[in-house]
């Protein structure tokens, strides 16, 4: 996992974009536009994942953007990535790795 220790502050307020799936190679991208400035881009990349959820139901309201993130080490060994958005919903992806890419 190559993830900077204040991910949690790096991806508060931050807005998600494009989330993208490729099923052969168990690959998953989350596009962000980082808060600290408007032009700066990021994304998250979880490899050879095994759950993927990205709820829609928007129980606070409408927004893309992050409220929480925390990034642990599952009993499995797998990494296991929450971003809680400020709609309420809270997307849940487990990879073997996952990486923050600026």
């Amino acid at each position: 996992m190559t993830t900077p220790p204040n991910l949690r502050d790096l991806l508060h307020d931050a807005t998600v974009g494009v989330i993208s799936i490729e099923w052969p190679t168990a690959t998953v991208t989350i596009h962000l536009r980082l808060s600290n400035d408007a032009t700066s881009s990021a994304k998250l990349v979880a490899s050879a994942f095994s759950i993927l959820e990205a709820p829609r139901k928007q129980p606070w309201g409408p927004s893309c953007s992050v409220n929480e993130a925390s990034i642990a080490r599952t009993t499995t060994g797998e990494q296991r990535l929450e971003l809680q958005l400020q709609s309420g919903d809270t997307m849940l992806i487990e990879a073997r790795s996952i990486e923050f890419i600026e």
